[in-house]
């Protein structure tokens, strides 16, 4: 039997050795909250999408266990580009080390640590903007009534563009007051005749003078005859709502023209309200490059299942499948420089890759998203743009579950239809690029914005 001094001494050396591990792990002050300042409360605060504020100890301890164990899923911050994508600048993953930080913190008790040695809580711009107050904003004409049940159609509201010239925009962003019912808003550059009449947005005119255009109203929507194709400027989805572009790249909003809101809202079973706003931030730089932003790749380019499609129609999705392919692709004709891609799918979309074939025959992965998420659509900006040579072909790739296996599949003992709800699929593999041998400043046209004259 060990003596009582025996017993004090290893007790002490117990103690000796087990202070440095407690005094080594991280505490909340230290090491948590710069994590979480830097790249979970921009959404993880009071009045934005994520359901509980990370901003305080106080908010924080109770989801302790919860926050490791997303994070070490990778579920949080949400991140669908793999690791064989090339290079992406608005990368929010966290790195292996501060998922460690996180884990042990956890693990060991969740400390509190100083509170001097808090970092100062970041700060944002008010109203919801990304880059601060905009240098316009537009409203849509009215405030939307959606109804608490029932598949609500997209609607398709007008507005003129409030400038009497054309005009350069580098910054653009659609916000919405009530992202709980958003499926999506998608703005347009829409060209109608000078005779049209809107009435809270909505194209009036006498009979037999319109032409129907699907995605509105009773799933069609009556424009005038004359009405010009819609230019896709911006899209708002869970995850993003915001371009920005490099100086000397920027959007047109031409003179004249008409800003369309297609907004397509989900009922949540009570009565809502909703008001989107569209911010402009004008490029104050000389403008070389318009922008080109194209939500879906060549037409009769598509292969389904490894066939070609042509020009038919996408066959609808079989019940059960678990890894249905489909894929296109565009043609460069010209030099140009791809700056950005985007998958959307809904919620039988599984995974999306974008590869370029060079002229040369060389082929490789720009963007690969091995685990497409349906409640975070993201716009993934290369870090560094990507020169495409005249020739160059970038091939989509995506696969769809409709199998029992998909968590989120409402229906997978049934076909899938291709239309706009979320029930239904989409195959969008949406880019932005310009053309290198572009220089608008050229021009003779007067722009507005301080841009160019």
């Amino acid at each position: 039997m060990k003596s009582t001094a025996a017993i004090v001494i290893g007790v002490l050396a117990a103690i000796a050795t087990a202070a440095p591990a407690r005094a080594q792990s991280p505490t909340f002050s230290k090491d948590v909250a710069p994590i979480l300042y830097k790249n979970c409360v921009v959404c993880h605060r009071p009045g934005e999408v994520a359901p509980m504020s990370l901003i305080t100890y106080q908010n924080v301890r109770p989801w302790a266990r919860a926050i490791k164990n997303k994070v070490v899923a990778r579920e949080m911050p949400p991140w669908g580009a793999g690791p064989a994508s090339m290079k992406i600048a608005n990368d929010r993953s966290l790195s292996p080390h501060d998922i460690e930080t996180i884990v042990r913190w956890a693990d060991n008790g969740a400390a509190k640590g100083d509170d001097a040695e808090l970092p100062a809580v970041p700060t944002f711009p008010a109203g919801g903007w990304v880059w601060g107050q905009p240098d316009i904003v537009i409203d849509l004409p009215i405030e939307a009534q959606v109804p608490p049940t029932g598949e609500y159609p997209q609607l398709s509201y007008f507005v003129k563009s409030p400038f009497p010239t054309d005009v350069w925009m580098q910054g653009m962003q659609i916000r919405t007051n009530n992202p709980a019912i958003v499926h999506h808003a998608t703005l347009f550059i829409r060209t109608l005749p000078e005779d049209v009449v809107l009435k809270d947005g909505k194209v009036m005119m006498p009979p037999g003078r319109g032409q129907t255009t699907r995605n509105t109203e009773g799933g069609f929507n009556v424009l005038p005859a004359g009405a010009g194709p819609g230019i896709r400027l911006v899209s708002y989805t869970p995850g993003r709502g915001w371009e920005r572009y490099t100086d000397g790249v920027a959007r047109r909003l031409p003179k004249g023209a008409y800003i369309e809101f297609n907004m397509h809202y989900q009922p949540s079973g009570k009565p809502e309200k909703e008001r989107a706003q569209f911010g402009i931030w004008l490029s104050k730089v000389p403008v070389q490059h318009e922008m080109q932003n194209a939500s879906s790749l060549d037409r009769g380019t598509t292969m389904v299942e490894g066939k070609p499609l042509g020009n038919e129609r996408v066959p609808n999705i079989p019940p059960g499948v678990d890894n249905w392919k489909i894929s296109n692709f565009k043609i460069f004709p010209q030099p140009a420089t791809l700056y950005a891609m985007s998958p959307h799918m809904h919620l039988r979309g599984k995974d999306m890759k974008f590869t370029v074939t060079y002229p040369d025959g060389r082929e490789e992965v720009v963007l690969d998203v091995p685990k497409y998420d349906f409640n975070w659509q993201l716009y993934y900006e290369l870090a560094t743009p990507l020169k495409l040579p005249a020739g160059s072909k970038l091939t989509a790739y995506a696969h769809y579950d409709n199998s029992a296996k998909n968590k989120w599949n409402p229906a997978p003992d049934k076909e899938v239809f291709w239309s706009e709800q979320s029930w239904d699929e989409m195959y969008n593999p949406q880019i932005r690029w310009t053309w290198d041998l572009q220089d608008v400043s050229k021009e003779s046209s007067t722009i507005a914005g301080g841009a160019q004259q």
